[in-house]
């Protein structure tokens, strides 16, 4: 059996409203020291990738011991949960603006309790595991990339505009500026970002690529859970978007490019 206590349930909804923009399904892993996820969406278009430090726990027992009634799990593995995130969304919708949030695993049941400062109110709620069979791939750090940090805020309005106009948009990092163009039915709109200190902007290689601007709109849905979003690229490769929930833990996102050539409907690149 494991159990995690979240201090926050309210940043917990927010996390699965953000996975669950782009996958139904998806396995966490609680380890001794973080909790883990990976998921790729079912086009094969954006990978999401979790990692939360024990700093957004109030506590983190028994993560080594594995869930004995799925088959497959043995040895020294983490508890894997399996988790249908849509079900997940609903029930941390039971909890309060202020609850903090237990999770414990027991068999094929997560047993979530949301509770407030001085045990004023307290709910339970079972949730059934699932049994998800996926793939892992590796999110190697890319010595070359350009890199974009900006406002959250900022970034999601930027995106939302563009989507006004068009169904794509292309990114171009320089050695001073992040540049976004956007070419629509109803015409073209171009928005440049300088960087005001070396800290916001890394640029090894310049580096330019289009994306699907629903799949950025749907991006936007973490922006909540950090001030900050920072933007990795590599020539050919996917965008990374990457939010800083704390200085360990990260919620990110690799988005493929889209060929600027075809409709979007036909041109996204599988992973």
């Amino acid at each position: 059996m494991a159990s995690i206590t979240f201090a926050s349930a309210k940043q917990l909804r927010a996390i699965a409203e953000a996975i669950g923009e782009f996958v139904d399904e998806i396995n966490f892993d609680a380890h001794a020291t973080a909790l883990t996820a990976q998921a790729m969406d079912a086009s094969h278009i954006c990978m999401v990738s979790l990692s939360l430090a024990t700093s957004l726990f109030s506590s983190i027992q028994g993560a080594t011991q594995v869930i004995s009634d799925f088959s497959g799990f043995g040895g020294p593995a983490p508890t894997t949960l399996g988790i249908h995130v849509p079900s997940l969304i609903r029930v941390l919708k039971c909890a309060g603006p202020d609850d903090s949030a237990l999770l414990t695993s027991s068999g094929d049941t997560l047993k979530l309790a949301f509770m407030t400062d001085g045990d004023e109110r307290s709910a339970d709620v079972e949730l059934k595991l699932m049994l998800i069979e996926t793939e892992k791939w590796s999110c190697e750090e890319r010595s070359t990339e350009a890199t974009f940090r900006m406002s959250s805020s900022l970034f999601a309005r930027a995106m939302k505009d563009m989507s006004t106009l068009g169904q794509r948009v292309k990114f171009e990092l320089s050695s001073d500026e992040l540049a976004l163009t956007c070419d629509g039915t109803i015409g073209r709109a171009r928005m440049r970002f300088k960087s005001q200190s070396q800290s916001q902007m890394t640029c090894i290689e310049e580096a330019q690529a289009s994306f699907s601007l629903k799949a950025l709109v749907s991006i936007t849905k973490a922006c909540c859970l950090a001030e900050d979003v920072t933007l990795r690229l590599v020539q050919g490769m996917p965008l990374r978007v990457e939010f800083d929930l704390d200085s360990i833990s990260k919620l990110q996102y690799h988005l493929a490019p889209v060929n600027d050539d075809d409709d979007v409907v036909h041109e996204e690149e599988e992973l």
